[in-house]
């Protein structure tokens, strides 16, 4: 399905903007029609502790809970020697207009996070 039969089908009138490339409209449909196995995931690309880039199919689209949720869900080698552990998380698709985001997750007293900008 093109980009005007979705837009079609929901708006009368279709018309695209002068200053859209159709390089644009590609890649908005690319990302309204997913090819994820799960429409309700959304795939980031994460890095802990400066290691490899790991991929993280997360049912959350907030970066700061994806980015919890890579502690819990992938292998790191634990920051020793720092405040917390350092997570680096973005989505390939949406780069460079919204990410990559550093986050410092620390494990408060008790078992509590605390998640702020690194």
């Amino acid at each position: 399905m093109t980009l005007r039969q979705l837009v079609s089908s929901t708006w009368k009138t279709w018309k695209v903007p002068e200053d859209v490339s159709s390089d644009a409209i590609r890649k908005v449909l690319d990302l309204l029609t997913s090819k994820s196995e799960n429409p309700d995931e959304t795939v980031f690309s994460v890095r802990i502790n400066g290691g490899d880039e790991q991929s993280l199919a997360c049912r959350s689209d907030v970066y700061q809970e994806a980015a919890v949720a890579a502690l819990a869900m992938l292998d790191y080698v634990k920051n020793d020697g720092g405040d917390g552990e350092v997570v680096e998380i973005w989505i390939a698709d949406l780069l460079p207009d919204y990410g990559p985001y550093r986050y410092l997750i620390v494990t408060a007293p008790g078992g509590g996070l605390t998640v702020r900008a690194a």
